[in-house]
């Protein structure tokens, strides 16, 4: 929030879930599945992506007789700058759009005191059902521009507010952070360094040194655990390992006066976990 003081009422006119709404378009589904809500904790949440759902349709997977999670979306567009590179003042705009979600956890319980620990853990619980209802609608539309997600995926921090049904304008509300990749920007290389990318650049062209792409590879593996992509961070992870201990194993060969070919047989066959 900024540093206006909003009234309870005013912040939750921020939101698709104000008194109002939670009363006329949410309880009434919660009372189809036997919920009784007491407490609700509110998230929201901006996708890298649009999720092509209608505004204000709403999706509830119940866990069980005494808690639940809703999803109500919503597309935000705005416009994407191109410049093709060029520095003039020419730009042209190209709409895009994304979808904002408002993620609720619903339970029977009275929440008195939810740290912030607890509140990662809503979130988590909430982020792993979005991501059914996100492959739900992959599987059914082919769509390959949606994905499942992480919390590094999307924004630092996720507004929220923890409500006492009872007592609705008491609620709690603030920011959470989800992950500590908060965007800055990047000190100038020094001259040495400058210079540095200019000698690997042509160790890379001139094919000198055959364990960069191990290196390569492990740090592919890092960018995507920082980003999130936690398979294909293993994935990359993987690959660096092995094309390692391959170039190893292929020196060696070459070292103990084996041809290039015949080394390269070998490593051919050479099973990985036998060459370990």
């Amino acid at each position: 929030m900024s540093e206006k003081n909003y009234t309870p009422q005013e912040v939750d006119e921020m939101f698709a879930l104000t008194l109002d709404s939670f009363r006329k378009v949410f309880l009434p589904t919660y009372k189809e599945l036997g919920l009784h809500p007491k407490s609700l904790i509110h998230f929201t949440a901006l996708l890298p992506f649009q999720i092509p759902i209608k505004d204000g349709d709403c999706i509830t997977l119940q866990k069980n007789d005494k808690e639940g999670c809703t999803f109500w979306f919503q597309s935000l567009h705005s416009k994407h700058v191109v410049d093709v590179g060029m520095m003039g003042p020419e730009r042209m705009e190209i709409p895009i759009t994304r979808t904002r979600v408002e993620m609720i956890y619903v339970t029977d319980e009275v929440l008195k005191r939810v740290t912030e620990s607890q509140l990662s853990d809503y979130f988590d619980l909430l982020l792993d059902s979005l991501n059914l209802i996100i492959t739900g609608y992959t599987i059914t539309t082919k769509d390959v521009d949606v994905h499942r997600i992480s919390k590094e995926m999307i924004q630092f921090a996720s507004a929220y507010r923890v409500i006492d049904v009872k007592n609705w304008y008491d609620f709690r509300h603030g920011l959470l952070m989800l992950h500590p990749n908060v965007p800055y920007e990047k000190e100038p290389l020094t001259k040495e360094k400058f210079e540095d990318v200019g000698w690997f650049a042509n160790i890379l062209n001139e094919q000198w040194n055959p364990f960069m792409l191990s290196e390569e590879l492990s740090l592919n593996g890092l960018r995507c655990l920082r980003t999130g992509a936690y398979r294909e961070a293993v994935i990359y992870a993987q690959m660096g390992v092995e094309a390692l201990l391959k170039q190893l194993f292929l020196l060696l060969l070459i070292t103990e006066e084996s041809h290039m070919t015949a080394a390269e047989k070998v490593l051919e066959e050479t099973s990985f976990m036998t060459m370990v």
